[in-house]
């Protein structure tokens, strides 16, 4: 918002926003299919990674336009499809929140698409996203096993997560913690506000908030928003090694203190480098990111 730039740097210093790009999208694909899935090839050979999904549901080739280009607005619109649905749906997202979410434009000019137009997105989605949404094999089913696993199964290491005791621990020690979670059977009381499928039992998880539902998608969302979060933390520590002060790390994006040297670009260029470095713990993930370096909070 326009908040942010009301955010100015201090004398002697520059503001920069130093943003992880895609980056939740690239670890639930590797994650889920390893270095040679087809979109984390797509993101290694620098492929738009949106325009796949959005050309099969119109039936017609989408591309990123360039100022001028005739069809400017509608390839806008449509690629902003494309690009919700690669970076949304890989956490189970439904049609009626696709719809939604497309109206708002979240992720381009605001689309307003019929329910069962969105409801035919999510279906494209899970039939041509096999590694994370097959049945059996996908990611989902992965996590969906994982629960039983995590309720009181025997420890395993699940690529580069261990599972035991409750708890998901991450590739730097730290766990997630699901010491409440629960496989719930449902009374017929319960059984009248819940869906049929529900009522033979499932898995649940006590937050703050009272009971909430489990499910391999939504155990998917917790591993690839926490990986992602290791990964930038760990670039945030070498830079401050190199000497730049992190001022706010909000989500996906680290703003930094620069000094106002006249040397802006050996500075993104360094920044940018730790961003972008492979893990040694996903070897084969390629990061990337993009920065700005002003006098205001900017982006």
């Amino acid at each position: 918002s326009a908040i942010r730039k009301a955010i100015l740097a201090p004398e002697g210093y520059l503001l920069g926003a130093v943003d992880s790009s895609q980056i939740e999208c690239r670890v639930l694909h590797y994650l889920a299919g390893g270095p040679d899935e087809p979109v984390i090839q797509k993101f290694r050979n620098n492929e738009d990674p949106y325009v796949d999904l959005a050309t099969k549901f119109y039936g017609e080739q989408i591309y990123k336009p360039k100022e001028g280009d005739p069809r400017y607005d509608e390839m806008t619109a449509k690629r902003g499809l494309g690009k919700q649905g690669r970076l949304m749906l890989g956490y189970g997202g439904a049609g009626p929140k696709f719809k939604e979410t497309a109206k708002n434009g979240t992720y381009g000019p605001s689309v307003d698409i019929p329910l069962e137009d969105a409801n035919k997105f999510v279906a494209l989605y899970r039939s041509d996203t096999t590694s994370v949404c097959a049945p059996n094999t996908g990611y989902w089913a992965q996590c969906n096993r994982m629960l039983a696993r995590l309720a009181g199964g025997d420890p395993i290491q699940w690529g580069p997560l261990y599972v035991k005791d409750h708890r998901i621990y991450l590739p730097n020690g730290c766990p997630l913690i699901y010491d409440t979670l629960e496989f719930h059977i449902p009374n017929d009381a319960e059984k009248l506000h819940l869906r049929e499928f529900e009522w033979k039992g499932f898995w649940r998880l006590k937050t703050r908030q009272g009971w909430k539902t489990m499910w391999g998608s939504k155990l998917t969302q917790n591993i690839c928003e926490a990986v992602s979060r290791v990964i930038i933390s760990q670039a945030m520590i070498r830079l401050k090694y190199l000497g730049y002060r992190t001022l706010n790390w909000p989500y996906d994006e680290l703003l930094l203190l620069i000094p106002d040297d006249d040397e802006p670009e050996r500075h993104k260029e360094i920044c940018l480098r730790e961003m972008r470095r492979e893990v040694d713990w996903l070897p084969g993930l390629p990061l990337d990111a993009e920065m700005i370096i002003a006098e205001r909070y900017s982006k």
